[in-house]
């Protein structure tokens, strides 16, 4: 709803950050907070990626060492691991496209909103259980 009000073409960045950072199983703040903070990371990381526009060649090592550390990564760190996962999620979407600074701009802000949405209310619910 907060994409469509926004007229922004793409505010589907919103619901992805939410369904990144909220945890089917729960989970804890911090982790959540860890996710937040790789997933934001990773959209400049991706984002500068693609204003680069580097050479097919390039592209193609990019996301071959973001898909090999992705497995390694999940279980030891989890906002390394939304660092890499979230550029090589924007580099196979966006290749082919032209690069746009706004677009970056605008993932980063959709992540943001994304984040918040995933975060406050459990940030509300527990201060209302200790308060």
């Amino acid at each position: 709803m907060i994409g469509q009000l926004w007229h922004q073409e793409k505010g589907y960045w919103i619901a992805l950050a939410v369904v990144i950072v909220v945890r089917r199983r729960g989970g804890s703040l911090l982790r959540a907070t860890e996710r937040c903070a790789g997933t934001c990371a990773g959209v400049l990381i991706g984002g500068l990626l693609i204003l680069w526009a580097p050479p097919s060649g390039v592209i193609v090592v990019v996301v071959s060492v973001l898909a090999g550390l992705r497995p390694l990564l999940k279980e030891r760190n989890y906002a390394a691991y939304a660092t890499v996962m979230t550029p090589l999620v924007v580099l196979l979407m966006d290749l082919g496209r032209t690069p746009e600074l706004s677009t970056v701009g605008y993932r980063l802000v959709d992540t943001v909103i994304g984040c918040l949405i995933a975060i406050v209310p459990t940030l509300l619910l527990r201060r209302r259980h200790v308060g």
